[in-house]
């Protein structure tokens, strides 16, 4: 079998806890998650991220967060900045919902990020995998997405790979209300088809979630 790691699939399973809570689990699975349970997992995972738990929100797709918030940052015809190469489903679904998709080209051999570049290309959204997504290197760090995120456009800073880099800008979140951190359990804790996606967001952006949305 093909292992995706380009769509972070991870070629070990989980540990055999968590398959056999996985099991349990079936057991319920004629009936919707209860509120409470949500709320245990956000507090769980806020906890883990040094997070605050209300600044969590728990989707079965980042697909879904990306493509809510692009509706409501920008406009018919409006862009989403990208470096280039970057995690391709991002490009694919933005296209895919009619928005314009500004990359911001990475050359070989070194692919170097040109920040300046970037934030003369955005517009009215921005996404920025860190680590990218093929290349493994950390794109930004906290001085240029506080930059960024201080021209007050949605930001997206997707931290799939936050396990394996051990680098975050979660924190930020504080401080920039419309910067939203991506992290997923695909990876790290090898439940790809699980589909557990989380968004960190800022003050402005974690108003647009709900409880019936998500």
């Amino acid at each position: 079998m093909v292992i995706l790691l380009d769509q972070n699939e991870s070629p070990i399973p989980p540990p055999k806890e968590v398959l056999i809570k996985g099991i349990e689990a079936l057991h319920t699975i004629n009936r919707y998650y209860r509120e409470d349970l949500y709320e245990e997992v956000r507090e769980l995972y806020a906890k883990y991220a040094g997070t605050k738990p209300w600044r969590v929100w728990i989707q079965p797709s980042p697909d879904l967060f990306i493509g809510e918030l692009l509706k409501v940052y920008v406009p018919i015809n409006g862009s989403l900045t990208v470096p280039y190469p970057t995690y391709h489903l991002v490009i694919d679904y933005a296209s895919f919902l009619g928005f314009k998709v500004k990359k911001v080209i990475m050359k070989a051999p070194i692919f170097k990020f040109d920040i300046n570049e970037y934030v003369r290309s955005l517009e009215h959204a921005g996404y920025i995998d860190n680590p990218n997504n093929p290349t493994g290197q950390l794109l930004v760090k906290r001085d240029e997405v506080s930059r960024i995120a201080s021209l007050n456009k949605l930001l997206l800073i997707d931290e799939t790979y936050y396990e394996i880099s051990k680098y975050t800008v979660i924190d930020l979140v504080d401080k920039y209300p419309r910067l939203a951190i991506l992290r997923s359990f695909s990876k790290a804790f090898s439940m790809a088809s699980a589909r557990i996606s989380i968004l960190i967001g800022g003050d402005e952006i974690i108003d647009k979630f709900h409880y019936d949305v998500t």
